[in-house]
């Protein structure tokens, strides 16, 4: 999957395009709202996006000190950075109470039915980020494992399902190349080194999710984010952002 930096950049591209110049930021003190947080406050700026302000919220108890202090902030827009569903929803119904124009946003945490369904009237001020594009949306091999999955097992393939494929296939082929004689009498620290090794030197590889490489921290060099509303309880892609090298060079100088 793209890393979180990616989604943050394209969560400032999303909200440029939703003409939003100023955001709350909220997070739920866990390891992935935090980051997500941290990222996307150091992205902002020099996308031209102001943060009016961030708190944490991480249980239902904090959440009316959080939604205070978004909707008298002033901002256009309030993102919530966690994947705690329960807080997530219980902050989009306070601000929303009290502030019928401010735009909902929040990443793939929250792109969970769990989530979207129990959205109700708020679907009409919700923008959500995921990794995950309709079938349609990825190259040839893309739209080819969608199809063969569900020839082979009847139904539709999971959103998801093609990051789990080629995470397998990926990590099957490092095995592979890391095999020296028999893989039942190679050295297991050996077949663990070299395998390890083949995935740090995954280069230009071709894949259902596109050609990416594999970087220093053991990130992939995907930069694509589907920038979603929500209709009916289900996400409804509007764009795929594919995030500029210069956004993220940007904010790393």
């Amino acid at each position: 999957m793209p890393n979180d930096r990616i989604q943050a950049a394209a969560l400032t591209l999303f909200m440029e395009e939703e003409s939003v110049s100023s955001v709350f930021v909220v997070d739920d003190r866990g390891a992935y709202g935090s980051g997500l947080r941290d990222m996307f406050v150091e992205l902002a700026g020099p996308a031209g996006i102001e943060v009016a302000g961030t708190r944490s919220a991480a249980d239902v108890n904090q959440v009316y000190a959080a939604a205070t202090a978004a909707t008298r902030s002033g901002a256009d827009a309030l993102l919530f950075t966690g994947a705690d569903l329960e807080v997530a929803l219980d902050l989009f119904h306070a601000v929303h109470r009290s502030d019928h124009f401010m735009k909902l946003f929040g990443g793939d945490g929250l792109a969970l039915d769990g989530f979207l369904t129990a959205l109700g009237d708020l679907e009409l001020d919700t923008y959500v980020t995921s990794p995950a594009l309709p079938a349609g949306n990825y190259a040839r091999s893309g739209r080819a494992f969608f199809r063969t999955f569900r020839q082979r097992h009847g139904e539709a393939a999971e959103a998801m399902a093609v990051f789990g494929y080629e995470a397998g296939r990926v990590v099957i082929d490092s095995i592979r190349a890391a095999v020296r004689d028999d893989i039942a009498t190679d050295p297991i620290a050996e077949l663990r080194r070299g395998a390890r090794a083949a995935f740090f030197e995954t280069s230009e590889r071709a894949s259902p999710l596109g050609s990416y490489s594999i970087d220093a921290w053991g990130d992939t060099t995907l930069t694509f984010y589907g920038a979603y509303r929500v209709e009916g309880g289900r996400l409804v892609l509007g764009r795929s952002i594919d995030v500029p090298p210069s956004l993220l060079r940007r904010s790393a100088s």
